[in-house]
């Protein structure tokens, strides 16, 4: 199980999930969204559903408590208990309220009784309001729809609701308390909802409600079912708003119901005051994905202190988060593409998408400082939350660039008043935008920024973030040390990282694995560092990792053990150069413990002889697998055979050169010792975009060797074998070419023999040797007999 991850990706070729129909898994939405501002930073958890997000609503289905306020409770629920607490002279608590509402089964008056609401209610006599209580607990088990047992999906009328809703009248009839028969009104009209009984609900909501002057929490749950029964939509959806923003637990269902095809200026015209524009404003433009910069500035005019208006401001700001900083930090388009928003972002070979991703990151940090501009001109003595105003124009000015500006405003007094979640967020940004603000070169981890990735190093994103700024200022070894902070997944997995939440690619959009993302340090060093910069990391840690300061202790803590994996790495990038002496010098660092590991495949993927191949064996094994080499092993012997062969005075030039043809051809795509240079191999040949693709996939370094093989053979029949591997690799190198400039592969008769006329080396063979031609092309048992020819 330890190799289970790197295993099935080296051996699968595709996998089947629901959301690619059949295709490799590629993240989207919300997993490659980068973002460090919590909307649950601010006391706006009455709107958190709406909070940006690629998904349709943000919604935790596995923690219900999403609207949970500083008080404990959801707000709609809060309003009610208020009611109550309001009636009994505010003095019973809210939790006993709670306990007495929405816990007991029965309510019995008790002058004794611990619950200090119902005792209340007992000493004052107010039998009325427990009779009520206990009205309301017989209602509760109807409040749902029921099917018929025939499954007709119609609703079924229960002859209890309609008893109950009889009852519920007879006490409105008979009751001058305004409050209870406010109450009964609601209780009949959501049961008659549910018996489908749209004409109770007309007339009961006309009878009390457009008579009472009161428009409490129970009003706005009335109002909410008569709007379901309504058939004026534009009506409607002037009540919905009313609700929306006055019954908290109703926005769900509130903005299920309403109708986005009826344009706003229709509803805006029914609205009574410029309160009312405001609330209709914020239901149409809860859930949308586009800029909203002229919603904010209508609604700070017609109501400045509307909670609604900061909602919408820092959903504006999370938007501007994921528009700019997701494709900065990740190379990642935006979590959410619409319209204007999805050109630019798709990955169209046709296209310089690295190009057209600066663009829009340029454009969207102009729209970032159009937003700053209509925070500055705002009065934050008028606002609702004027510390939310100043964290929003703090972050906007880090996404414009304008870092000065950040660090000047950063420590104004609004800040202050910020909850601890919302001062973690203020304190991550300042070490970003120190970090961001060194120049080219000379970026390093700033004393304030070492405390900050100390105290918050659960945040991934965050230290994540930090260690782009400094590679972004050319520091890659700090850098990749921050990154190698990120992974928490253990030994087990030791190079993957996928719990981290973060997904990013190289800007030349590299493929060394299974696709061009990265989810931890290695693999993405393996694709964007270059030899020199993984040498000077090494020589970081071996300087610096025994120092016993908490920072450094810190910081090396986990990529100090990878030293040996570093060293690997190293040497298979100079492999990739051909940089066979330098190679050797790194895999002689690496501890042989490595080598047998049981964590890494080493082992299991260089257990075949790369000495050896013939016209057809790639990766399978083989009767002459006896020896097999580890990563050191196969470059010592590389060099020691490439001597002999460019010894002149050695008699068996043309064997060495043939033996080293074979290793170089089993480095490849095609061969038993692809991990000399990959660390993935997929039976696709993908371009990786790495420095040595044309040899890799077109086996240029093993058909050099062969032909050297060729032109220093004395048997005839040795060299015509050498002209028969070199003209393999030439088959390879056809087809690998071929696939650069067409999307799916051709394997027609007609191109397959297109492809041999057009391979030199089998021209070459057909006409220096004619009578070993069709032996050597098509009996694959002849290798053996010309290889042996030789001796």
């Amino acid at each position: 199980m330890k190799r289970l991850i790197l295993s099935i990706l080296i051996l699968v070729n595709s996998i089947c999930i629901p959301a690619y129909a059949c295709g490799p898994y590629y993240p989207y939405g919300d997993e490659v969204r980068f973002n460090l501002l919590n909307p649950r930073s601010f006391n706006l958890n009455d709107y958190s559903l709406f909070n940006y997000t690629a998904n349709i609503y943000s919604y935790n289905y596995d923690n219900d408590d999403y609207q949970i306020n500083a008080d404990g409770y959801k707000s709609g629920l809060q309003a009610n208990l208020l009611l109550w607490q309001k009636r009994c002279q505010g003095k019973p608590s809210l939790d006993d309220i709670h306990e007495a509402v929405y816990t007991k089964d029965q309510i019995t008056a008790d002058i004794k009784d611990e619950n200090s609401f119902i005792q209340y209610l007992s000493v004052n006599k107010d039998i009325e309001a427990i009779k009520y209580l206990n009205f309301a607990k017989q209602c509760e088990p109807f409040n749902s729809i029921l099917d018929d047992p025939w499954e007709r999906r119609e609703v079924v009328k229960i002859p209890k609701r309609e008893q109950l809703i009889k009852q519920a009248e007879s006490e409105i009839k008979r009751l001058k308390d305004e409050d209870l028969k406010c109450r009964y009104a609601f209780l009949a009209i959501r049961l008659a909802y549910y018996n489908g009984d749209s004409e109770i609900i007309q007339r009961l909501y006309k009878a009390v409600y457009e008579k009472s002057k009161t428009q409490n929490i129970v009003y706005y749950w009335s109002t909410y079912f008569y709007c379901l029964t309504l058939e004026d939509d534009t009506y409607k959806n002037y009540l919905l708003a009313q609700v929306f923003v006055n019954a908290p637990d109703k926005r769900f269902v509130v903005c299920q119901n309403t109708d986005r095809k009826i344009p706003i200026e229709d509803v805006l015209e029914k609205a009574a005051n410029a309160q009312e524009k405001s609330w209709i404003e914020l239901l149409y433009a809860v859930r949308n994905p586009a800029k909203g910069l002229d919603v904010l500035q209508k609604i700070y005019t017609q109501s400045p202190n509307f909670d609604g208006l900061d909602f919408l401001l820092l959903r504006e700001v999370s938007k501007l988060e994921d528009w700019i900083c997701t494709p900065y930090y990740t190379e990642l388009g935006p979590a959410l593409h619409y319209g204007e928003y999805s050109f630019g972002w798709n990955d169209d070979p046709s296209k310089d998408n690295a190009n057209i991703m600066l663009q829009r990151i340029e454009e969207d940090r102009k729209y970032a400082r159009q937003v700053m501009d209509f925070i500055n001109k705002a009065d934050f003595k008028k606002v609702h939350d004027p510390a939310l105003w100043q964290t929003a124009k703090v972050y906007l000015l880090f996404m414009a660039g304008d870092y000065a500006s950040v660090l000047n405003e950063i420590h104004s007094p609004y800040l202050k008043t910020l909850n601890p979640e919302g001062l973690a967020f203020i304190a991550k940004l300042e070490a970003l935008t120190l970090t961001a603000n060194q120049k080219p070169n000379e970026a390093v981890i700033l004393p304030s920024v070492k405390t900050a990735l100390m105290k918050y190093d659960t945040d991934s994103r965050f230290i994540f973030a930090v260690g782009r700024e400094l590679e972004f200022k050319n520091n890659t070894t700090d850098a990749a040390l921050l990154y190698s902070k990120k992974n928490k997944k253990g030994e087990e997995y030791p190079d993957w990282d996928w719990d981290n939440g973060i997904y990013w690619r190289t800007k030349l959009r590299h493929c060394t694995l299974y696709a061009d993302f990265y989810t931890g340090y290695f693999f993405y060093m393996d694709a964007q560092y270059t030899p020199e910069q993984v040498e000077k990391l090494i020589s970081d840690i071996k300087a610096n990792a025994s120092k016993q300061d908490a920072f450094s202790k810190w910081k090396y803590g986990r990529i100090t053990s990878k030293i040996d994996r570093l060293y690997d790495l190293l040497g298979t990038k100079y492999m990739r150069q051909d940089e066979l002496n330098n190679a050797l010098q790194a895999f002689k660092a690496v501890n042989d413990t490595l080598w047998n590991s049981s964590v890494y495949p080493y082992k299991e993927y260089l257990a075949a002889n790369p000495f050896y191949t013939n016209f057809y064996n790639e990766h399978s094994k083989t009767a002459a697998d006896t020896v097999s080499y580890n990563k050191y092993e196969l470059v010592a012997k590389i060099l020691e055979y490439l001597k002999k062969a460019e010894n002149p005075q050695n008699p068996d030039r043309d064997y060495y050169y043939f033996l080293v043809g074979n290793a170089y051809f089993n480095m490849t795509q095609y061969g038993n010792s692809w991990l000399m240079k990959r660390y993935y191999w997929t039976g696709n040949a993908t371009p990786t975009l790495l420095e040595d693709d044309d040899d890799y996939f077109g086996c240029l370094h093993a058909q050099k060797y062969y032909q050297k093989a060729h032109e220093t053979a004395k048997n005839k029949k040795f060299a015509a074998l050498c002209l028969r591997m070199a003209g393999r690799c030439e088959k390879y190198n056809i087809a690998y070419q071929y696939s650069l400039t067409l999307s799916t592969n051709d394997y027609s008769e007609k191109e397959i023999n297109r492809r041999l006329n057009k391979n030199k080396y089998y021209k070459q063979l057909a006409r220096e040797y004619p009578d070993d031609y069709d032996d050597l092309i098509s009996n694959c048992e002849s290798f053996t007999a010309y290889f042996q020819a030789r001796k």
